[in-house]
């Protein structure tokens, strides 16, 4: 069964559509983070009027087996810019046989977790625009993916509940807590 909630309001899916093969980089664990404006956003303007903050983001995983698994990240971005975290890897997809695997290279696709947000000031509140998403490969074919797309409101200082998952028997909570710097 899979359940999404969002602190504020929440549009959850599950995505139908296939995703891209990426090219084959190998199976690198690979980890980014970066504030930087959209493809379709016009260049980065920094301003003074804007504040900047640090979201500190907590992505905890359970499967009712095994003690919680933690993954934390940090986020500065000024207000009104887009950040994104993505960690993961890169897997290779089964093809149909042996004999197949000589003569073409095999599918690959990224898994792993992705947010991005947006924030905005309200009063001395944070407004996230959060987008999360949870991808496993299950052999030989198979890739899950859970997305959730929805708003937050932060309280600076206080840890909020961005997004609670569950699917099957694991549930995955994200959690942030806003610090305004400027």
């Amino acid at each position: 069964m899979l359940a999404a909630a969002l602190a504020l309001s929440a549009a959850a899916s599950g995505c139908t559509q296939p995703h891209h093969a990426c090219a084959p980089t190998g199976d690198a664990q690979a980890a980014t983070a970066s504030a930087a404006p959209s493809a379709a956003a016009p260049p980065r303007v920094v301003s003074s009027d804007r504040h900047v903050y640090r979201l500190d983001f907590v992505l905890s995983t359970e499967d009712g087996a095994a003690a919680p698994s933690l993954l934390s990240f940090t986020v500065t971005l000024q207000e009104l810019e887009k950040g994104e975290v993505s960690v993961g890897k890169n897997v290779a997809l089964s093809s149909a046989g042996a004999a197949s695997q000589a003569t073409m290279p095999s599918a690959r696709q990224d898994v792993g977790i992705k947010i991005s947000t947006v924030c905005h000031t309200v009063g001395d509140d944070v407004l996230l625009e959060v987008s999360a998403e949870v991808s496993s490969f299950e052999p030989p074919t198979t890739v899950r993916r859970v997305v959730v797309r929805g708003d937050a409101l932060a309280v600076p200082g206080k840890p909020t509940q961005v997004a609670t998952l569950e699917e099957d028997h694991r549930r995955h909570q994200l959690t942030v807590t806003s610090t305004k710097l400027r």
